[in-house]
């Protein structure tokens, strides 16, 4: 008898495994380990049988995936159960297939599991590693996204996961409305109907989409990109355990976002998209942008009520209506005649002359220079009212005597190569060792380039700062001479391993401290406020010495004095250094320059570029890798094995810390450049814990955007996006 209670006991007791002795029947459920979810056999209202999965503990009961939702059972009895080749599959009394996991690869034994996040997974019965999955249900979403499931391409397996709204409320069969992350410009998740897009959220800006405004100040839960070479994925996690989260499309094509409260118990509808007021718009063309789009907002109501149908019967409620369309009518008329006004003396505005140059930055005058568009212009202009370069207080040299230089601009005489052009070394006449780089003849920037380098650092004097000997302007040639430097750029030492052995961490620490005090100089120091926009190893040349000095400032810009951000639809910089909301959104300022820094220190650090790590068990990018080695406690683990065991624990610690205070996502929380002097040369100064670090798109996913352009150009959402060469 005590036998019997006992096995009574273990058939009740309700389990989260499915094995091949075991199979599931109609009348049982499997219950994860937390009874957070359960699974089983569900009638939705349409007299079919399905498997799927569900809240154990939310009524009303609240579907998440369903197997079979194509092929109902549409007799009264079948059986979930593990077949002689290790699948899953869903069978009727006939023994008829209408649903398997169907996994090509054989594996003797296996059970199948229901965990506590709601994945529903098949592995071998015995293995050591419980998470080796050879199937699971996540990677075959039906109509939900649940914390931790993803949306996006598995690069490994070819998978791509996307949600499918149902048919109907009482139907799971496919619906016509897909929720999916479309990577083919800037990753975002589009809604489709069939095969036509329905509603976008916007492309992914580093923090949240940025179509949903409805992302931003979420405190509960931590929206994700991922980017490797194992996937590109959307995901997000709960960081209030307590809370249950899911991302429903609807069967009219609606994107809702519910967040169930204990207290009182239901669903609430967080957010949606498209949401009720949408909005009507009123195109017109002609700004100085090349067209914008007028958006009036109208609410739902309005809408319906505007709508007047001939089987009225109310004289007076027709004639309310008609009213009110035509109020509405003549109002957006008015709004539009007024918007259009507006833009003709705008860009009557635009043309004329005092008007008339690029518009990036603030105007002003600064002694005898004019700030403009945030370059410095010299204010004297010769009869064509072009700029001459004999006002840039430089030496002038002629094409011949660089090309003899340089030996003729031989491949042998080459230092390196960047996004316009290439770099070579010259001995003058007088013996004197430059650098001497060559702008691209198809660079449609070049002349400005160069134009507002020699105009920015002509008057800038600092020893971490490289110095310009002179230019060259002939035809369709435009050169840049600069003092030599021995040791080229610290990315020939730092990323090839047998130079990187050179570089000591005491040599290491006295670069960055000597970036660090180059950047300040910028930032606060100099005559000017200078935003360099392009920090990055191959801008930082070293001299016999070591020393660093900040190059290359063909996309510098100056700022006012009380000036602390700029705008710009013209996006210029390099993948991997770019900071979140310059890339997305065309905003720098110095805590732009500060995110680049905080790249370029971790690189020095960590022996590696930004673009994914070296190490065979991670494919994290290395903002990623040295966040998660931090939470893990093991943040040496980033430092470069070619240094070898002569170094400060505490120096790279700091180092470390100070760099990911640096790419901090939010750019107020990134510290100033004095900051980060006043870290780095003291260690009783306490520093605040980092945050999240901000994200970066991938220079291949950028590549398969289609340029603008015949050069590395990309135009979307109105900013232009250049991106230059990453060495």
């Amino acid at each position: 008898m005590f036998i019997f209670f006992l096995f009574y006991l273990f058939l009740s007791e309700a389990s989260d495994t499915l094995t091949s002795l075991q199979p599931l029947t109609i009348n049982q459920t499997l219950v994860s380990n937390g009874e957070v979810f359960e699974l089983g056999f569900f009638d939705p209202g349409n007299n079919n049988l399905y498997i799927g999965i569900w809240y154990k503990q939310i009524q009303p009961i609240t579907y998440v995936w369903v197997a079979n939702r194509d092929t109902p059972i549409t007799s009264s009895s079948g059986n979930l159960t593990i077949v002689d080749n290790g699948n899953i599959a869903l069978v009727n009394q006939t023994g008829s297939v209408f649903w398997s996991s169907n996994q090509s690869t054989t594996v003797v034994k296996t059970v199948a599991q229901l965990l506590d996040n709601g994945n529903f997974v098949l592995r071998p019965e015995n293995d050591e590693n419980p998470e080796n999955y050879i199937w699971q249900s996540f990677d075959y979403p039906t109509d939900t996204l649940l914390p931790e499931m993803k949306l996006g391409w598995d690069r490994k397996s070819g998978i791509n996961r996307f949600l499918r709204s149902w048919k109907t409320n009482d139907d799971p069969a496919t619906g016509d409305y897909a929720f999916k992350l479309d990577i083919r410009g800037f990753p975002e998740l589009v809604t489709f109907i069939n095969e036509t897009i329905h509603w976008r959220t916007g492309p992914w800006n580093g923090i949240r989409f940025s179509g949903v405004p409805q992302m931003k100040g979420v405190d509960f839960m931590r929206f994700e990109l991922q980017e490797n070479s194992d996937e590109i994925s959307y995901s997000y996690e709960m960081l209030n355990s307590s809370l249950y989260s899911r991302l429903v499309i609807n069967s009219s094509g609606v994107n809702q976002r519910f967040v169930w409260y204990e207290q009182p118990k239901y669903w609430n509808e967080f957010w949606s998209f498209p949401d009720d007021d949408s909005c009507d718009k009123f195109g017109y063309a002609g700004s100085e942008d090349g067209g914008q789009d007028l958006y009036v907002r109208v609410a739902a109501s309005y809408l319906g009520q505007s709508q007047i149908t001939e089987s009225s019967k109310n004289r007076s409620g027709n004639g309310n209506q008609v009213g009110r369309v035509v109020g509405i009518s003549v109002g957006a008329c008015v709004l539009l005649i007024l918007l259009m006004i507006l833009v003709y003396f705008k860009m009557k505005r635009a043309k004329s002359p005092e008007n008339s140059m690029d518009r990036e930055g603030p105007q002003g005058r600064t002694d005898d220079f004019l700030v403009n568009n945030g370059v410095i212009i010299p204010s004297r202009r010769d009869y064509h009212g072009e700029t001459t370069m004999d006002e840039l207080e430089l030496p002038l040299f002629d094409f011949a005597t660089l090309a003899i230089a340089t030996n003729n601009f031989s491949d042998r005489n080459k230092l390196g190569q960047g996004g316009f052009g290439c770099v070579y070394k010259g001995i003058l006449t007088e013996g004197e060792v430059v650098a001497v780089k060559r702008l691209s003849r198809v660079c449609e920037q070049g002349i400005e380039e160069l134009k507002n380098e020699v105009r920015l650092i002509a008057k800038l004097q600092h020893r971490n700062l490289v110095r310009v000997i002179g230019c060259c302007i002939e035809v369709e040639e435009k050169l840049l001479i600069y003092e030599f430097m021995e040791n080229k750029s610290l990315d020939t030492f730092l990323f090839e391993k047998e130079k990187s052995m050179k570089l000591n961490w005491k040599i290491r620490l006295e670069i960055i401290r000597g970036i660090a005090r180059g950047l300040l100089y910028l930032h606060q120091d100099s005559r000017f406020k200078i935003i360099h926009r392009d920090m990055k190893a191959s801008n930082i040349l070293l001299d016999k010495e070591m020393n660093p000095k900040i190059s290359d400032f063909g996309i510098a810009r100056i700022f006012g004095s009380d000036q602390t951000e700029a705008e710009t639809k013209i996006v210029v910089g390099t993948y991997g250094y770019m900071s979140p909301e310059y890339m997305m959104n065309g905003y720098f300022s110095t805590n732009s320059d500060v995110f680049s820094f905080g790249v370029l220190l971790l690189e020095i650090v960590s022996g590696k570029r930004n673009r994914g790590s070296s190490n065979t068990n991670s494919q994290l990018n290395l903002l990623s890798q040295a966040w998660k080695l931090w939470n893990e406690g093991n943040p040496l683990k980033l430092l470069d094995e070619s240094i070898g065991t002569k170094y400060s624990e505490n120096e790279v610690l700091r180092c470390i810390q100070i760099g990911l205070l640096c790419v901090e996502e939010q750019p107020e929380g990134r510290p100033t450049m004095s900051k980060v002097m006043l870290l780095l040369s003291s260690e009783t100064v306490r520093m605040p814990r980092p945050k999240h670090p901000g994200f970066f798109i991938s220079k291949g996913h950028l590549e398969t955007v289609t340029p603008s352009k015949q050069d590395d150009s990309m135009t979307m959402n109105q900013i232009t996006l250049t991106i230059l060469d990453g060495r």
